[in-house]
């Protein structure tokens, strides 16, 4: 009898590895197009939606898409879906073992991702975690990905991490920390976020997720650098969430890397000048982004003007619709809100209020890096110069709002990333919220 319920037992635990190795079945896409001039490229791809609780909407097309889009550009692909931590584990050994061979790595994943005690952990869709302890044990770390193309020793690596949604676990948690850590790029290697460390990325509602979408169009475009690839992405991430998404990377790249190579016939003169036009228009799409954040934070101050004005007169608000906001009404816009705030704003020529600890934290948030005082004074004359041209307000004393803004830095002992690409943007972005609400209200207010 005991003999029949070991064999049962047997039996059964037979069908469950063989019920496990099927859903971690890895599929092979070969490349369609050879990668420019016979490079080795390899990628690991690899996308989770079918979690037991907060099961995700895109990770999966997200993952097909990307392989595709990978195949097309030369490399050789392994896919997995809805994969188990031990799957996961080990695709990503032979993904290494892939890797020693030589040539271009990249690993893609697409999921729930979390941060615990400042390491990043890849959830598997059968993972049962119901303590902060258990992570460890039943999720993959990232580093063991970065480990493998540390060891392998190629010519260059990509890791892209689209895996910072909400914790389906925090409620279990004792520790409050939201998307996913910073994470030092070994030499030769590129880490992407979908966005900033902390932060937690939109699953999007269309076909594919918010920061997979505009990576698929970044990536097809011929000649464009992978910084300059990750730069696009970030700009229209921007501009479709307002900046409450903002990619975010970490590179210690030496070499250079296409896509897709510039066409044959281009010199080396004539990529240049494409690579200066694709700048031009990044910088142009950074300045509308900004104008049109100005143009809505005084549309709607101007209603609220209206509506005071009416409430004053003791007549009730009246419905009406807006017109747009031209950027032609901006004198005539300014020098009504000056007339109107003239009183509250002259209270506050000599003093300025405290600024929020908060708001510094989240701009300069890097563990570790240049002092942001630092960074500030160095910057002062870029920095006074952008904002005076956005606010169009070049005798407001943006130098003395720099000089106290440094100080608090300092006060507070914060550091940025000094290989961060679009760090000058947000600051100015964030100064530019600060003067323009106070040549709107006569203090300084939070910039959310």
């Amino acid at each position: 009898m005991r003999k029949g319920f070991r064999n049962l037992g047997v039996l059964l635990l037979s069908c469950l590895a063989a019920l496990a190795s099927a859903q971690d079945r890895a599929l092979q896409i070969a490349p369609v197009k050879p990668a420019p001039a016979g490079e080795r490229r390899v990628a690991l791809v690899i996308g989770n939606s079918a979690y037991k609780s907060s099961p995700l909407r895109n990770p999966v097309r997200d993952a097909r898409a990307i392989s595709g889009a990978l195949a097309e550009t030369g490399f050789k692909v392994t896919v997995l879906e809805n994969a188990s931590e031990t799957g996961m584990r080990r695709a990503i050994r032979a993904f290494g073992d892939e890797l020693a061979a030589g040539g271009v790595g990249l690993f893609y994943y697409a999921g729930h991702g979390m941060q615990v005690r400042g390491r990043n952990y890849l959830i598997p869709v059968n993972a049962d975690i119901e303590r902060e302890d258990e992570v460890e044990d039943q999720a993959v770390d990232a580093n063991l990905v970065l480990s493998k193309m540390d060891s392998a020793k190629n010519s260059l690596n990509l890791m892209i991490l689209d895996a910072c949604r909400n914790n389906p676990f925090a409620r279990a948690f004792r520790s409050a920390a939201q998307g996913l850590a910073q994470m030092d790029a070994p030499s030769g290697t590129l880490v992407a976020f979908a966005t900033a460390p902390g932060s937690v990325a939109s699953d999007g509602d269309g076909e594919n997720g918010l920061y997979t979408k505009h990576l698929l169009a970044a990536m097809r475009r011929p000649g464009l650098p992978i910084e300059q690839v990750f730069k696009e992405v970030r700009i229209g991430v921007g501009r479709e969430t307002a900046d409450r998404q903002v990619p975010w990377e970490s590179s210690s790249l030496k070499g250079n890397f296409y896509f897709v190579a510039p066409g044959p016939g281009l010199s080396a003169e004539a990529h240049k000048r494409e690579l200066d036009k694709a700048l031009a228009r990044q910088q142009q799409k950074m300045e509308a982004m900004i104008r049109e954040l100005l143009a809505k934070q005084r549309a709607e101050l101007e209603a609220e003007i209206r509506k005071r004005d009416q409430a004053l007169a003791g007549k009730p608000p009246q419905p009406q619709h807006l017109p747009d906001y031209r950027v032609a009404d901006h004198d005539c816009l300014n020098l009504k809100l000056k007339t109107y705030y003239a009183r509250k704003r002259k209270l506050n020529e000599e003093t300025y209020p405290d600024f929020y600890d908060a708001d510094l934290r989240q701009l300069f948030g890097a563990p570790a890096g240049i002092k942001a005082g630092a960074y500030l004074r160095r910057r002062r004359r870029r920095l006074l110069n952008a904002v005076c041209q956005w606010t169009n307000e070049k005798k407001f004393p943006v130098n003395q709002l720099l000089a106290r803004l440094t100080s608090r830095c300092d006060e507070l002992g914060l550091h940025v990333l000094n290989d961060d690409p679009q760090q000058d943007f947000r600051v100015t972005a964030f100064i530019t919220t600060l003067v323009m609400n106070y040549l709107f209200t006569g203090r300084f207010k939070r910039t959310k």
